[in-house]
């Protein structure tokens, strides 16, 4: 018979028990949603506001232009670097890609799309990763080789990327 019973805590409600000490995951759950707001926010204000002047649509607004309303899943959100401060998240600046699955006249389609509100959209770590992850997302869904995405290209990101033998 297992030792697990169930307590009421004002703070987080019924949580399970084990042996005295809560169960409970809803700190890490509250950080994990307070990071998908910051990673919303883009670049931040400014940034938008920026894109906005130059005429452009940041890459949010792009994706929600081309896809069917509401249809736009994300995949990846949680990628960027987070700022701490005494251990409590206080920003984070996401990666400067987004990609995700959606519909055009309701047929499934997977996008890819830079960011400029980040970095200028200048390459950075997750990128290639993410991008990989978008066309085997697009394999999975049999979408064929076509490959789209609601892209303005930044350009690449050398900081930090050596020369590997070459000049």
């Amino acid at each position: 018979m297992s030792n697990t019973s169930r307590r009421e805590n004002p703070a987080r409600g019924t949580v399970p028990e084990i042996g005295g000490i809560l169960l409970s995951w809803q700190p890490e759950i509250d950080e994990l949603n307070q990071r998908l707001e910051l990673a919303k926010q883009m670049g931040g204000a400014a940034n938008v506001a920026r894109q906005h002047d130059n005429g452009k649509l940041t890459v949010r607004e792009r994706i929600d232009h081309l896809l069917d309303a509401g249809s736009f899943h994300e995949t990846g959100a949680l990628a960027g670097k987070p700022v701490y401060e005494n251990g409590q998240l206080v920003a984070v600046t996401p990666s400067n890609v987004v990609i995700g699955a959606g519909r055009i006249d309701n047929r499934r389609v997977v996008i890819c799309g830079d960011d400029f509100t980040v970095r200028g959209g200048a390459a950075d770590g997750s990128i290639g990763f993410k991008a990989v992850y978008a066309l085997k997302m697009a394999r999975e869904f049999n979408r064929g080789p076509g490959r789209r995405g609601a892209r303005q290209t930044g350009g690449h990101r050398v900081a930090g990327l050596g020369h590997g033998g070459r000049r």
